[in-house]
């Protein structure tokens, strides 16, 4: 144990003194870069049709670049900071995981094939990220694609996080890779990505008593913590392959660039038949030595070594049909799938075997400045049959120039919960329940005004037979109906140089006892912005507030990594405060942050959670830089 930290001293060490000569190389040449800021490449994602994005064209932007962490953009509960389990207080923003229930609390670590990006470039592109800072913190994104012709393109995005957090027993490391290629020419058409998730951390189940914080000096690192021997690691392995062919006559185009003269060769049938297939390994492991945190020991009382596994192939055939226009931007289409999928689930008493047959249809129509969309699947055969999912939606741009929009989207589900939420057995916890399908109606709307800088969103969530984790950790299928309401409200105020960014939500919880959220929460960004030294450095100075109502917040259970109810103490209330400074040349970004600067001169009762602080003082900074050659 003393070999391994002092070999973690010497790595934190080489990682600082590296560090600044990094940065002086980056910055050195930065008057040599002749070129603008223009991109060379498009992205998109893949649903039915490529359709555009902009996760790395729109990201040359400095409001919010300083807010790195992954739970730092948002409003979340949550036991430490990277790698560590979240869970959004807004709960229209909390999102599932595919397949793997376990990955619920770590999306944001985690790689998706749903959330894979494509590209076509006309010269290699790379951006390189670094964020670092207290307590051996260390963010390091590389993201590189290239054409090897102008069909083929691959590329890879690989994550990594490590940090011995702030208090005790809190290291963490997250791995993340994505690689990924596509074939566009003519009839047929290929997309497949390969991912590799994952995440290492340590539980120590908070800190032993809130009141070592607030009436004491000690430092976090110095705080006693209740477990010691706790860990968990949670991992997926898999890729994604979808290919298509299309039917139809050949068009020819004759392209005009200066003096040159290019036909390009296409075919604009409107049908076409695809096929996708994906295979996906997912485990998780828990392991402590068994302790009073826990009233149950079922295996073993000497080790706790919890593993599940869950094995998933994925198959769709699918019949698409566009309805009579060609271009990605303003694409209308028709789309039937046959869906089948089997699933392999393992735990320490059992191995389960189901196998599910399905149908999906599709339907998306442009009228000029309306769009129309919607599409609907169920299981017809199998273990999950008679799982319904509808979802209905309109677009309308009122004055496309005076920038208003509006989305209004209408959503309905029936479906049977995951098998773990339903069975599982470890060494602390054990459930058996029969098949429950939980229903689900969703009615959101979204109205932006750009020219006021102005957004507005409202969701209504009508749920039956839902889940929760009671008092004790263990789930319970709530039968009574719950309504949620929600509202969220932002605005940007700006009297040139100083801006003023907020967002402010709102929830209503018919029966908050069963859904405790946070009333009322927000975030604000206070900052100057202008150019300098000839309109060659944009830099950004500003403060951060984050905030969010009392409430009964979760409680986290490490053994079975979900988030439960506690009536023992309210969390809240209070405001987190970063200062910041960011500058943007060309394409380098840079950005120095002080987070939680209150904490030197305010009381020390910002818990996030029941026994668990919210991160303290601490300094952070990170680059990012983009390359094209």
């Amino acid at each position: 144990m003393v070999r391994q930290k002092n070999s973690n001293k010497i790595i934190f060490l080489l990682k600082k003194t590296l560090a600044l000569p990094f940065l002086m190389i980056l910055i050195t040449p930065l008057y040599s870069q002749h070129e603008g800021i223009r991109r060379y490449f498009t992205e998109y994602n893949y649903n039915v049709y490529p359709y555009n994005t902009y996760s790395y064209y729109n990201d040359t932007l400095l409001t919010g670049f300083h807010r790195f962490g992954a739970t730092k953009s948002n409003l979340f509960f949550t036991t430490g900071e990277f790698g560590a389990p979240n869970l959004s207080m807004i709960f229209s923003e909390r999102q599932k995981h595919p397949d793997f229930v376990f990955f619920d609390n770590y999306l944001p670590y985690v790689f998706t094939h749903e959330s894979i990006n494509f590209f076509d470039t006309k010269t290699p592109f790379t951006i390189v990220r670094f964020n670092g800072g207290a307590k051996e913190t260390d963010d390091i994104r590389v993201m590189h694609t290239q054409n090897v012709n102008p069909s083929f393109n691959f590329g890879a995005d690989y994550r990594t996080c490590n940090s011995t957090g702030h208090y005790q027993q809190q290291t963490s490391k997250t791995t993340a890779l994505n690689l990924f290629a596509s074939y566009t020419k003519h009839r047929y058409q290929a997309h497949g990505d390969f991912i590799f998730n994952k995440l290492n951390h340590f539980n120590n189940g908070g800190i032993q008593s809130d009141s070592l914080l607030e009436k004491t000096e000690l430092r976090p690192e110095n705080i006693s913590v209740i477990m010691s021997n706790s860990s968990t690691t949670l991992a997926q392995t898999g890729f994604q392959y979808r290919h298509s062919l299309s039917f139809g006559p050949a068009h020819y185009d004759t392209i005009f660039e200066n003096k040159d003269t290019l036909v390009v060769k296409s075919f604009r049938g409107r049908a076409a038949i695809e096929q996708m297939i994906s295979y996906d390994r997912y485990f998780r492991l828990y392991n402590d030595i068994p302790s009073s945190y826990y009233k149950n020991i079922y295996i073993d009382s000497l080790q706790t070594h919890d593993s599940i596994a869950l094995k998933k192939v994925n198959h769709e055939l699918m019949f698409k049909y566009r309805l009579g226009n060609y271009t990605n931007s303003n694409l209308s289409y028709v789309a039937a799938s046959l869906l089948s999928d089997f699933n392999w689930y393992h735990q320490y008493n059992a191995d389960n075997f189901y196998l599910n047959h399905g149908i999906k249809l599709v339907y998306r129509q442009n009228l000029g400045n309306y769009s129309l969309y919607g599409n609907a699947s169920s299981y017809l055969i199998g273990h999950n049959a008679g799982d319904i999912s509808i979802n209905i939606g309109a677009r309308k741009l009122l004055k496309p120039e005076t920038k208003h929009n509006l989305i209004a989207n209408f959503q309905y589900s029936l479906k049977e919960f995951d098998f773990w939420e339903e069975h599982y057995y470890s060494n602390h916890f054990i459930w058996d329940f029969e098949h429950i399908k939980g229903t689900k109606i969703i009615i959101n709307t979204e109205y932006s005004f750009q020219p006021w800088k102005i957004y507005l969103g409202i969701d209504f969530y009508y749920l039956k037979d839902y889940l929760i984790y009671d008092y004790s950790a263990l789930p319970q299928f709530v039968s009574e109906i719950n309504k949620i309401a929600s509202a969220k409200l932002g605005k940007i105020f700006s009297v040139k140089p100083f801006y003023w960014d907020n967002t402010i939500y709102y929830q209503y919880v018919e029966h908050i006892d069963k859904l405790p959220v946070p009333q009322l929460s927000g975030k604000s960004n206070l900052y100057f912005q202008h150019y300098l030294f000839e309109n060659n450095l944009l830099l950004q100075v500003g403060l951060d507030f984050w905030y969010h109502s009392e409430v009964f917040g979760p409680a986290y259970m490490p053994a079975t990594g979900v988030f439960y109810f506690q009536d023992k103490r309210k969390t809240g209330n209070y405001f987190l405060l970063d200062a910041y400074v960011s500058f943007k040349v060309k394409r380098l970004r840079a950005f120095f942050r002080m987070g939680h600067i209150n904490d030197s001169f305010m009381p020390r009762n910002y818990f996030n959670m029941l026994h668990y602080p919210d991160r303290p003082m601490a300094f952070n900074f990170g680059i990012s830089w983009e390359f094209y050659d």
